[in-house]
């Protein structure tokens, strides 16, 4: 399992620990609680690599997503408001890359169950240190 590290303001409200939970969920081979928490028409893009169209889409490209080869998970921020969000932080990984990244989100609701609707994602390579 992936070393996690979550800065301690970043669970303090119902949808900060939702979107905490499920970015990490991708180092915990969580497929179950990922698609436990998305709309079954969730859109997601990730800029310059693909995008996701729907729940049983998103439930194929998830065994690629968690095949294990994080190593660390750091999420320095985490911001929601209404029904949007963001993640910020960075990943490394096995082969020794690492990557910065931000996630935004938008929520099918308000509520603070509601679901996850569109996740746009920048992944960014940075030099290793």
């Amino acid at each position: 399992m992936a070393k996690v590290n979550v800065s301690t303001d970043c669970g303090n409200a119902p949808k900060k620990e939702l979107l905490r939970d499920f970015t990490v969920a991708f180092t915990t081979d969580s497929p179950d609680f990922i698609l436990e928490n998305i709309a079954h028409d969730v859109h997601w893009v990730i800029v310059g690599d693909k995008a996701i169209e729907g729940k049983e889409q998103m439930a194929k490209e998830l065994p690629e997503m968690l095949d294990g080869s994080m190593v660390e998970l750091n999420i320095d921020s985490i911001i929601t408001h209404g029904d949007e969000g963001a993640v910020s932080g960075n990943m490394k990984f096995k082969e020794g890359k690492t990557f910065g990244f931000c996630d935004l989100y938008k929520f099918a609701s308000h509520s603070g169950d509601a679901k996850i609707k569109t996740i746009t994602s920048f992944i960014i390579e940075t030099p290793t240190t």
